[in-house]
């Protein structure tokens, strides 16, 4: 949502739009190179690194777009600066989310994971466009709301998602282990020991046979 909606607003910057959408596809492709580097040179950074470095610097970016509309700044080269970078970064979150998706979840459900976070997409890129529609209320709140939403993006994204990079690759649903379906499990296991325990002393009586 915020991609989008940076980029629908791309055309009330200053300078030319045709020089402006060129200095977001330079910035952008140099950053995709940087961040598949950093993926294969430091084993270390992991999903979460890449994801948190690029909400950081969307952050920063959209910070400064902030003070300068609350403050009445009105510097068109930092809005359009701040703009252009960090639009050009949220397509770090897009590879991220992907990749992440694939890493996650098991064989089964790939595909049914990957089409809701494309519904999720969707939807955002849908209300997108009438973000910047509430600076009618107030100047700087569209500003304020794309950085509520990139706060609350880090939070869950810290705290919800595992690290995936080289983890194995589910290919099987996990067992269940909640509801009815714990009990069935605990039910099913004490059955297998019950047997263990009946089989165990005729098999000792046969070897003392034999």
């Amino acid at each position: 949502m915020v991609s989008y909606a940076l980029l629908f607003n791309i055309e009330h910057l200053s300078g030319s739009i045709y020089l402006n959408a060129a200095i977001f596809g330079l910035f952008r492709y140099s950053m995709n190179l940087t961040a598949g580097l950093i993926d294969y040179a430091v084993p270390r950074a992991g999903r979460k690194t890449i994801h948190n470095g690029a909400i950081t610097f969307i952050l920063v970016m959209l910070g400064a777009g902030f003070i300068s509309r609350v403050l009445q700044l009105d510097d068109a080269s930092v809005l359009r600066v701040t703009t252009l970078a960090a639009a050009a970064m949220c397509s770090q979150l897009y590879m991220i989310n992907a990749v992440v998706t694939s890493e996650l979840f098991p064989t089964a459900i790939r595909n049914l994971a990957a089409s809701f976070v494309q519904i999720a997409s969707r939807t955002g890129a849908v209300l997108a466009p009438h973000l910047f529609y509430l600076a009618v209320v107030w100047p700087p709140l569209p500003f304020l709301v794309m950085l509520l939403l990139l706060l609350g993006d880090i939070t869950a994204f810290t705290t919800l998602i595992p690290e995936t990079k080289n983890s194995p690759m589910a290919d099987h649903m996990p067992a269940r282990s909640w509801g009815r379906g714990k009990k069935r499990a605990a039910v099913a296991e004490g059955k297998q020991g019950s047997m263990r325990t009946d089989i165990s002393p005729s098999s000792a009586k046969l070897t003392e046979e034999c």
